[in-house]
């Protein structure tokens, strides 16, 4: 399962600002709940790791806590940009946890 990390970096530097923090996500983990969560489940061989996601600097900004009246105009010089265009690969927060049954 991938899922959200509520203890990932994001989420404490930027705090409820975190983008791992909506209405879409109605739960959060962190590594030793993803465990617990496959082993109750009947999984061995846990294994819990971060997630890496690419996606490109346009999509990263937007994700980004800044308000409207900044975040608007940036993103949509990005989106034209060549610079806007280059993808990033690190861990935002979010976990990978797998097992075998």
């Amino acid at each position: 399962m991938a899922v959200h990390n509520r203890k990932s970096v994001s989420a404490k530097l930027l705090g409820r600002r975190s983008p791992i923090f909506d209405l879409e996500h109605l739960q959060l983990f962190c590594p030793a709940t993803g465990r617990l969560l496959l082993e109750r489940a009947g999984f061995r061989d846990v294994i819990v790791s971060a997630l890496w996601n690419r996606y490109p600097i346009h999509y990263w900004m937007k994700l980004l806590p800044l308000p409207d009246n900044v975040k608007r105009p940036l993103l949509a010089a990005l989106k034209q940009s060549v610079i806007g265009k280059i993808s990033l690969t690190f861990p935002p927060g979010n976990l990978i946890c797998f097992g075998f049954k």
